[in-house]
């Protein structure tokens, strides 16, 4: 899967939502990388950080708010020492994360205790815009869409035309679901469907599979050991490499080997 991630329009896009709802925005690639920023100071925030306790705390609202929505995966909410709400939600396409965003100084109750005894704060404060919990659902459901749609392009790789030449020349690599999803950045799914719809069989069946053969070659064609044969086609447990040897070909190893094995003819 690539990702092109169109800076100016990205720009202008959290301009225009930080310009309507008045709040601070925030987007990173899958990796965390920031693409763009929208803090433009508001009265209440430059007020508060003229405190330097106030300045960390901020910092460490954002990172961990970002941390856990990486963790997650999922929208998560929290509300800052400042009484104000903060977003994190991904944007994800096909199972797979394409970005993040962030979203904060959303004010969506009465004063909070931070500015109780402070008129000239709660003034500040009130100022803020108030969005009630429905409209921060329904600018949750639209936001990741409306930037996935209009900043961002995501092509299918070619995974379907390299995957199983991949696989035959890298039989003693890690060959694990998570391992292909990660290469290919696609989903479980997509993969599970792509070799029941293209081989008629789980991705493992077909890896095993792989494997097995090339063993049998191995094993024919080489004088390595059983050990070493079953290492090259990525199964390092010698004891398991042998029963699901024997499962598929009906043969031990050396069995196999003493019924196949190639010699040089001399005349």
């Amino acid at each position: 899967m690539a990702i092109q991630y169109h800076i100016d329009k990205l720009d202008t896009l959290l301009r225009n939502v930080a310009g309507v709802l008045r709040v601070s925005i925030l987007i990173s690639d899958a990796n965390g990388n920031q693409l763009g920023k929208i803090h433009d100071p508001d009265d209440f925030c430059t007020r508060l950080q003229t405190a330097p306790r106030f300045q960390t705390l901020c910092k460490q609202c954002d990172r961990a708010i970002m941390e856990r929505c990486k963790q997650s995966k999922q929208l998560e909410q929290h509300m800052c020492h400042a009484g104000l709400c903060d977003l994190a939600m991904p944007i994800i396409k096909d199972g797979n994360v394409i970005a993040y965003i962030v979203l904060g100084r959303i004010r969506t109750a009465a004063s909070p205790d931070a500015v109780h005894g402070d008129d000239d704060l709660k003034t500040l404060y009130d100022r803020l815009p108030l969005l009630s919990n429905e409209q921060l659902q329904h600018l949750c459901a639209l936001l990741p869409q409306i930037i996935l749609d209009s900043a961002i392009t995501v092509k299918s790789s070619d995974f379907e035309e390299d995957i199983l030449p991949y696989i035959a020349g890298n039989l003693s690599s890690d060959l694990s679901i998570s391992a292909l999803c990660h290469r290919y950045h696609i989903s479980k799914n997509t993969l599970y469907r792509f070799f029941h719809a293209r081989c008629g069989c789980s991705v493992v069946e077909f890896i095993t599979h792989a494997r097995i053969d090339r063993a049998k070659a191995l094993l024919a064609d080489t004088d390595l050991a059983v050990m070493q044969v079953a290492e090259q086609v990525g199964i390092e447990n010698y004891t398991y490499f042998c029963k699901v040897f024997k499962l598929r070909t009906g043969l031990t190893p050396t069995a196999y080997r003493n019924t196949n094995k190639k010699t040089d003819e001399s005349y």
